[in-house]
């Protein structure tokens, strides 16, 4: 039997909706980071879904989403998404606080449904939502109609919609009947997507609101085509450019391309905890495919961070090396460059400026050979006090740790001397290195300078003085390099109190780690981290603050004074790959503050009411 029923509301537009909307409201809203369990909706998925996004609780998603609106000030929020979920809680019947998913089932072949010359359905014609509910026959009476059952025929934002009661709590709600009727909707599945999903998706699982999950081999053709659009893409901008950047192109082909034959299951979860918005993105690789056997190992990223001076720091962070399979893909990508690249010395050498091209395209090489020697490190660029024309660079400090510090400092210096008096693109790059030109805190210090120079006839002389300038302030570039038990410690200044501080963090002394701010940032990433990285959220807004104000064009905010910074770490371990990122709070609400203060107002634009024009 078929009834029909109109919503007069919007109620379940927010489930109907095309895959968009919902990779949207993916990144507006989130949970906290307690270790929970993986959504119910999950055990409804079928395990052979193409797509599907899973909600763990629809009444605290909405409370969430209107504390962000709150926060941030963006009420563009409060007039779609979130009215619509809001309108939804409001429907007799309704489990408020169930889970609720959005899935799309495979085509016949196995694959991702797709619009055209197959003949099959898009995506979103196919797709389907499960709504939970408390009382499915008064939900459906709610909306305009007796509950009975068999399919049903209803209206969403004008649009005809089918639905019926799919059992277990749930009313499975879709655009074409046929998806509708031939959607099983049966408990558990979700030791099936926990199995598939590996260590990596497991962790997300567990803590997220909201979670994505994508069958790789289902959307293999679609990672293909994204694949062939970059290699394309990127050599129409060589084109523009003038250059030759194939080798780039086709490196990108080759990633995407090995990632659809070797990826399993892709998965995206999100969070909104009580002081920060965080985004998981990672994927799992089928069992004894390459890319899987490369992530097998926890890393150690954390206690590397702590061998970098505690500073004021605009950027920070750290990378593990001593995995097998991490030295494994630096080998092959090196393989790689040698293949696209290296292949041909001539044609590199000419795109790069005359016989400087060929040791330039070997760079990469020649820290691959020597991958072994390391195993990992670390970095703190310090907040210039000269701001960004002061020299960008000029408070950086390096910690690479080493099996032999002494072979790793002597193949820097080597690395050094060979770039001296070679010409690049109408450049010149000039270089000394004097070693054991000083001793430091009763360490042995290397000294180094690098400058480049330009023809002054050169149209683009003024802009390299000024890069220069930018990143190394006046002069040439320089720094100090040492050897110590541990590692190799660099420095990208002549500044003998920032040597001496690196020294002592190399040692153990007073690291990174020991910063509070740090500390709570790094709690708030998985464990067992290969990377991480932290954006001094502070330093960086007073710097571009301070250059506005030069320029004449900085608008009126203020920065809290302990703004915490964001947070990045990646792992990979159990055959997969995870990246998490968190903002916080407080850097939403700043960024929030500045750009609204940025806004012009009254300038003659807008009437002198702060409103858009109407034309």
């Amino acid at each position: 039997m078929t009834t029909a029923i109109n919503f007069r509301s919007r109620n379940a537009a927010c489930f109907s909706r095309s895959w968009a909307t919902g990779v949207l409201l993916t990144l507006v809203c989130g949970s906290t980071l307690a270790m929970a369990d993986a959504p119910a909706s999950l055990d409804r998925i079928p395990a052979n879904a193409a797509m599907a996004m899973s909600i763990r609780n629809m009444e605290q998603l909405a409370q969430r989403m209107s504390a962000l609106s709150t926060l941030t000030g963006q009420r563009e929020l409060e007039g779609n998404a979130l009215s619509d979920i809001q309108q939804l809680l409001g429907t007799p019947g309704l489990n408020k606080s169930g889970s609720a998913a959005l899935i799309v089932m495979p085509g016949a072949h196995g694959k991702l449904p797709r619009g055209g010359a197959d003949g099959e359905d898009a995506p979103e014609s196919v797709a389907v939502a499960l709504v939970p509910v408390s009382d499915y026959a008064a939900f459906v009476t709610a909306l305009g109609a007796p509950g009975s059952d068999g399919i049903q025929t209803v209206m969403v934002d004008d649009e005809e919609n089918f639905v019926r009661d799919a059992g277990g709590g749930y009313a499975v709600l879709g655009k074409t009947r046929d998806a509708v009727e031939a959607f099983k909707s049966e408990a558990g599945q979700s030791a099936a997507h926990m199995k598939a999903m590996g260590a990596q998706g497991r962790r997300t699982a567990d803590i997220a609101d909201i979670l994505m999950i994508a069958s790789i081999p289902a959307i293999q053709e679609q990672i293909k085509e994204r694949g062939d659009a970059f290699k394309e893409r990127a050599e129409m901008m060589g084109q523009m450019g003038g250059a030759d950047i194939g080798p780039v192109a086709d490196f990108g082909e080759i990633v995407m391309n090995t990632f659809a034959r070797d990826g399993q299951v892709g998965v995206i979860g999100v969070g909104l905890g009580e002081k920060g918005v965080w985004l998981d993105i990672g994927a799992q690789f089928k069992e004894g495919s390459e890319l899987a056997s490369f992530f097998t190992d926890t890393g150690k990223s954390a206690s590397l961070l702590s061998r970098v001076p505690a500073m004021t720091f605009l950027l920070a962070g750290a990378f593990d090396l001593s995995a097998p399979g991490i030295k494994t893909i630096i080998r092959n990508v090196n393989e790689m460059n040698a293949k696209t690249v290296a292949a041909d010395a001539k044609e590199a050498g000419e795109m790069l400026g005359g016989e400087a091209g060929a040791d330039a395209v070997g760079a990469f090489a020649n820290f691959a050979s020597n991958v072994d020697q390391f195993d990992g490190g670390s970095f703190v660029m310090g907040a210039s006090p000269g701001g960004l024309m002061g020299g960008l660079l000029i408070n950086t400090t390096m910690f690479f740790q080493s099996k032999d510090p002494a072979k790793s400092l002597a193949s820097a210096k080597e690395a050094m001397l060979k770039s001296n008096v070679q010409a690049v693109g109408g450049m010149t790059m000039k270089t000394t290195y004097v070693p054991a030109a000083a001793e430091i805190s009763g360490v042995k210090v290397d000294k180094w300078t690098m400058e480049i120079q330009s023809d002054p006839d050169d149209p683009n002389a003024g802009s390299i003085a000024m890069m220069q300038a930018f990143m190394y302030g006046q002069g040439p570039a320089g720094g100090f390099s040492a050897a110590v038990d541990n590692g190799l410690v660099m420095t990208l200044s002549q500044n003998t109190p920032l040597m001496t501080r690196a020294l002592a963090a190399a040692k153990g002394e007073k690291g990174l780690t020991t910063d509070e701010q740090i500390k709570a940032s790094q709690a708030l990433l998985p464990e067992g981290r290969t990377f991480e990285l932290f954006v001094g959220s502070k330093s960086v807004m007073d710097t571009v603050g301070g250059f506005l104000a030069m320029m004449g064009g900085a608008a009126e905010f203020e920065i809290p004074v302990n703004l915490p910074p964001i947070a990045m770490g990646g792992t990979t371990d159990g055959g997969g790959v995870s990246t998490r990122i968190y903002f916080p709070h407080d850097v939403l609400k700043t960024f929030a503050e500045v750009a609204k203060a940025m806004q012009p107002e009254g300038d003659g634009m807008d009437g002198g009411d702060g409103e858009a024009p109407t034309f």
